[in-house]
């Protein structure tokens, strides 16, 4: 009762205070004390918005592990029977925790402009999450079973243990894939048309199957992913990103298409035009589309395991390996080095 009766008094004392007076206490707070500060009162909310500071940002999520010797790290982003998820600041190099249970067994498949994040379940459930906001922090997307590249779900008993199994079509044919897979595999890139999540926002999305493009718009008619009306070779896509008023995609030759037919009211009447060609030289393990400095760049990464074996006469000389390397490709310039000079970057102290 006394604890309540402060905070109520405290929240009195800072809403006479100027708003001046308030952006000079924020301008010492590091990012956790903004959005601590931010809850106290609606007031102090409309100064502080984390989202207000562009310089303490981005964060990047990681597993938070309490034991490094009794837990296992994943690359999937998925958090198994945890609530606990860490938040690396770039800024100050510390790893802050926040107790999230809206991610519990979920995998994070992406984020997006203005702290949302798009989470799968292994029950099916696609959801928007956003940790920063005070209500509305959740919503509901259609679930993997209503991508169209998922076919039938199966449900088995076995030891008086149910466990639910997906029917995937692969290349012409049905596969079989457990709920776990399907959660930490089936979606592989999102993107989203705004950052402000409302009727008539589109989230695009590369699924598992032929590694193709599936589309939901907020607000629409059905609680379907509808699939964008492609030609034979549009398959096999590596990343996705929206720029400009439009979704980009790259192929796994790293020719760029872009998807048409998004403002027509009528969903079936999309479709894929390839805009930039495969470009030639050696082939790249993944390809990624980015924007930076208001232009959207191709990036092609090479870590090519395979030796190049040279010989003559039938003997085989020394093997010669491919040095991983990346390049940033766009219509004026091409950039290339080698991945271990982004290594040596990566261990200095930030």
């Amino acid at each position: 009762m006394e604890k309540s009766m402060k905070v109520a008094c405290l929240k009195n004392r800072l809403e006479v205070v100027p708003d001046h007076v308030l952006e000079l206490v924020i301008e010492r707070l590091c990012l956790p004390d903004l959005y601590r500060f931010g809850v106290v009162s609606k007031h102090c909310k409309s100064v502080c918005d984390p989202l207000q500071f562009s310089d303490h940002l981005p964060w990047l999520i990681v597993p938070f592990i309490n034991n490094i010797n009794n837990s296992t790290p994943t690359s999937s982003m998925a958090f198994d029977d945890t609530k606990d998820v860490g938040f690396f600041s770039l800024r100050d190099g510390k790893v802050y925790k926040a107790e999230l249970p809206e991610l519990s067994n979920r995998r994070i498949c992406g984020s997006f402009p203005g702290g949302w994040l798009m989470t799968v379940h292994e029950n099916s459930q696609v959801q928007l999450f956003n940790p920063l906001r005070s209500s509305s922090r959740i919503i509901h997307l259609p679930p993997l079973t209503n991508f169209p590249g998922v076919v039938d779900t199966i449900e088995r008993n076995e030891d008086g243990v149910s466990s639910r199994f997906y029917m995937v079509s692969v290349c012409s044919r049905d596969v079989l894939r457990s709920s776990k897979f399907m959660r930490d595999t089936y979606i592989i890139k999102v993107a989203m048309s705004s950052s402000l999540v409302s009727e008539g926002t589109i989230i695009m999305a590369i699924q598992a199957t032929n590694q193709t493009l599936a589309f939901y718009r907020i607000g629409g008619d059905q609680r379907v992913w509808t699939p964008i009306a492609r030609a034979v070779g549009h398959g096999m896509l590596h990343d996705l990103t929206y720029y400009n008023g439009k979704f980009y995609a790259v192929h796994n030759g790293g020719c760029v298409f872009i998807v048409n037919g998004l403002e027509e009211t009528r969903d079936t009447s999309t479709s894929l035009e390839k805009i930039i060609h495969c470009p030639p030289g050696d082939i790249a393990t993944q390809h990624y589309v980015v924007e930076s400095s208001d232009d959207l760049l191709v990036v092609r990464r090479n870590v090519s395991p395979f030796p190049l074996i040279m010989g003559h006469g039938g003997i085989s000389l020394e093997p010669t390996f491919i040095p991983p390397t990346t390049k940033f490709l766009n219509p004026r310039l091409i950039i290339e080095f080698p991945l271990s000079s982004l290594a040596r970057i990566r261990e200095e102290p930030l």
